[in-house]
């Protein structure tokens, strides 16, 4: 819930049609956009979601990807995802040139919940082609595609 999605805008726009604002169901308006997904979104953009551990990706544009070790460290704590990893924020240039259609493996989306999927935020990614095969590099959330 809270993401603004194609269908919730449609629902939206139907309510908004059929309810004119003079009416006594005008007030109901707002309660039915807020359940589905309307009245708060935290919304980034179409491919800034959760990447799933082990998910398979494709970087959609060439960039130079640091060391994941370098991006994060584990704080040994493991009870909630946020509480895993400490990251310095969006991601460093690093060393690693990543061709355009190279895959991945997800290692680390330091993501817990659709607040928290910023679209430059770094994800750990074990490179599976290219010339760094097997290497495990933080490239940009908004860069790779599932």
């Amino acid at each position: 819930m809270g993401r603004l999605t194609p269908k919730s805008v449609l629902l939206g726009l139907i309510a908004a049609e059929l309810l004119p604002a003079d009416t006594v169901a005008a007030p109901h308006v707002i309660p039915v956009l807020w359940i589905f997904g309307i009245g708060h979104s935290t919304y980034y953009g179409w491919h800034t979601d959760e990447l799933p551990t082990d998910g398979v990706v494709t970087a959609n544009e060439p960039c130079i990807a640091a060391p994941a070790a370098k991006v994060f460290r584990p704080t040994g704590r493991t009870r909630y995802k946020s509480e895993m990893y400490d990251w310095s924020g969006p991601t460093p240039a690093g060393e690693f040139c990543v061709a355009k259609g190279t895959k991945g493996v997800v290692k680390i989306d330091p993501a817990w919940d659709e607040d928290s999927c910023y679209p430059d935020r770094p994800i750990a990614i074990e490179l599976v082609g290219g010339e760094h095969r097997g290497k495990v590099v933080a490239v940009s959330r908004n860069i790779l595609r599932p």
